[in-house]
């Protein structure tokens, strides 16, 4: 994909300066006047073309779910033991799973010939990545001369019941040693403050570090990166944080499933799921 962009870099410099010599040789007018008719040609065609490719080409933006956008769960198979404890789907195993394929192709699209770590934020993450680092391995099978990727893990968070503390516990993790130097895609479940990325810094002026930081100041990876299954609507996310690849824009809602908890209870159902008020209370 880099070289895509400098490839069209390429072109739009190749037609600003065709256009430069076309004007100076039909015009009247010093050659200052048409250099800066090409500097203006430059500046509102480049980034015109470039939005374009981008759409197009790179990394898709989430599917947006909207506000009141959810599916009756009598209409797919949930279990039995858990069907009072959640009020509706938001989104189907099926087109989750089909999604994160694509969020495959995407990140195998841009990373294919580097040297790759996948860190996986524990626990919510684990259903997500394993999905999505099967699939890259797919694509990268399927290619000639690619770089084996690997793999590590992370524990962190800021959750207590259903809200995001903001404060960001690193709790546990295997030596990070092997993102030094590398490419690393961070895999997480969910972005809706954002806190636990980027870090805050609260009323009383203490500042709580964020994983990226974390990351970057104690390992030194060459880029990092961020895939989340979804991220939420809200405003706590004041910086206006999206992860560089995101699966679904969900609503403000409390979700479970897919590897997502409510107090380490509901993790394992097959779709992104509203918890309802009864499972709230069972599980509190």
């Amino acid at each position: 994909m880099l070289m895509s962009l400098l490839f069209l870099d390429l072109c739009i410099n190749y037609a600003s300066i065709s256009c430069f010599f076309f004007c100076s040789r039909q015009s009247e007018y010093n050659y200052s006047i048409n250099w800066i008719i090409l500097c203006l040609f430059k500046s509102i065609f480049a980034n015109l073309f470039k939005s374009l490719f981008t759409s197009l080409f790179m990394a898709s933006n989430p599917i947006f779910i909207k506000d009141n956008e959810v599916y009756s769960k009598s209409d797919f198979i949930v279990p039995a033991s858990h069907a009072e404890d959640i009020e509706s789907i938001m989104i189907p195993s099926g087109i989750i799973s089909n999604r994160i394929e694509k969020m495959a192709f995407d990140i195998h699209e841009d990373y294919h010939n580097k040297d790759l770590v996948f860190l996986c934020v524990l626990q919510g993450a684990r259903s997500f990545f394993d999905d999505l680092t099967k699939f890259y391995d797919r694509f990268q099978r399927e290619e000639k001369n690619s770089i084996p990727f690997l793999s590590n893990d992370i524990a962190v968070s800021s959750y207590e019941g259903t809200k995001s503390t903001g404060k960001i516990k690193i709790i546990a993790h295997n030596s990070l040693d092997n993102i030094r130097g590398r490419d690393v895609v961070v895999v997480e479940d969910i972005v809706d403050s954002a806190r636990t990325m980027l870090g805050y810094t609260d009323e009383a002026g203490v500042k709580y570090e964020g994983l990226l930081d974390h990351l970057t100041d104690n390992y030194n990876p060459k880029s990092v990166s961020v895939a989340s299954l979804v991220s939420k609507r809200t405003n706590l996310n004041i910086t206006g944080y999206m992860p560089d690849y995101a699966g679904f824009s969900i609503p403000n809602k409390f979700i479970v499933g897919c590897g997502m908890d409510y107090n380490e209870q509901l993790r394992k159902l097959p779709h992104i799921c509203i918890i309802s008020p009864l499972g709230i209370e069972k599980y509190k």
